[in-house]
């Protein structure tokens, strides 16, 4: 067995039962990256972004799963498709960013293809011998109204994976919301560093104490029954800034509540009342990452989201994600030096244990994960 295999598996058995952080090789092994990419992101669900994005018949945007360049875009039928964004005669990308087009045209020699993703064009060839030809197709799953994708043809359903969490986020109608914002971060450490950090508010009073806690404390975290396809926790939010109408929509329980939620692998949320940001994460190295940071916000039917309104939230996210780059970095140099990661995790970790199993379920083969109180 691969040796930070051979740790992964160590520390599943040591931990069945109690709370330990995983080993410090798990986040610097260029192996183990390869395995996680094969098994993880190659196999497995991505959110990509939210059907706000692509309301109408041309609507696209793209997004890289790795080293995998997607188009995704809603065809002529109202259908949400996701392509290869490669050409599939010299390999140019057909896409970039985001826009409304009917056709996608190679820049490179103009090879056309039509919203099915069909090749429609390509000069100066003889069209019975590139007749046939398609873009690679891959799944699509709208969840939530969420996009999500996988390059695996035999990737299993998400939504049977996610029952119980629907049921909890369903009242907020994230379909309902608007994108306002995406941009792409790159950070200076291990991927899962920063799903870990995105899994847990035990830091928030220490590396947000001007921000984040003053509207959501970090003594108010609740840790909630997680599943095999995802972890969740909860802290109490101090709503006194929000619309009476965003708030009445809602059962009360769920008025005052911010939800942290990971869809494995790499799918990380914070939804409350009246906003949704998620990033989603993926590994450029084994120290290096991208991720793809998207807000979305509640507005009420007929009125308008305000300029003023969507600054806050961006400049919001902004600062406290920066706060948290300058923080998870830190701990990558540390990790590298394969001297930490050895104590107790506090019970408002438990989500970040959870996350540990479902690696060694993945990568292993291997569920030992128990229930610990």
């Amino acid at each position: 067995m691969n040796p930070v295999l051979a740790d992964l598996d160590a520390w599943s058995k040591e931990s069945s039962r109690v709370l330990r952080p995983l080993p410090a090789s798990l986040y610097t092994s260029k192996e183990l990256l390869k395995q996680e990419v094969l098994n993880l992101f190659y196999r497995q669900w991505v959110c990509a972004g939210h059907i706000s994005e692509i309301s109408a018949a041309g609507d696209y945007f793209t997004f890289d799963l790795v080293d995998k360049p997607l188009l995704i875009v809603r065809d002529n039928d109202n259908n949400v498709r996701a392509y290869s964004n490669v050409c599939r005669h010299r390999g140019t990308l057909l896409a970039v960013g985001a826009g409304n087009k009917s056709m996608f045209s190679c820049p490179y020699h103009a090879w056309t293809y039509d919203l099915s993703g069909c090749l429609r064009s390509a000069p100066h060839m003889d069209k019975d011998k590139v007749a046939g030809i398609y873009l690679p197709e891959y799944p699509v799953e709208i969840w939530q109204g969420l996009i999500f994708v996988s390059v695996n043809p035999d990737v299993d359903p998400l939504s049977p994976q996610l029952e119980v969490l629907a049921e909890r986020m369903s009242p907020y109608n994230i379909a309902d919301y608007v994108v306002v914002d995406r941009s792409e971060v790159e950070v200076a450490c291990n991927w899962k560093v920063l799903v870990e950090n995105f899994c847990e508010s035990y830091h928030v009073f220490a590396v947000h104490a001007e921000t984040l806690e003053q509207g959501a404390p970090t003594i108010s975290t609740k840790v909630l029954e997680g599943g095999k396809g995802f972890n969740h926790h909860t802290m109490h939010l101090n709503t006194t800034e929000y619309g009476e109408s965003i708030l009445l929509r809602l059962p009360y329980h769920l008025r005052e509540s911010v939800h942290l939620i990971c869809i494995y692998p790499c799918s990380v949320f914070s939804l409350d009342p009246a906003s949704v940001i998620w990033l989603s994460i993926r590994p450029t190295g084994p120290q290096s990452l991208k991720y793809t940071l998207q807000i979305a916000l509640h507005t009420d039917e007929g009125s308008d989201l305000t300029q003023d309104l969507i600054d806050f939230h961006k400049d919001m996210a902004k600062t406290f994600m920066a706060e948290d780059k300058t923080t998870i970095e830190l701990v990558q140099r540390g990790l590298a030096s394969n001297a930490g990661n050895s104590g107790l995790l506090h019970p408002w970790e438990r989500t970040n244990w959870e996350f540990g199993h479902y690696l060694v379920r993945q990568l292993l083969g291997k569920d030992r994960m128990e229930p610990v109180s």
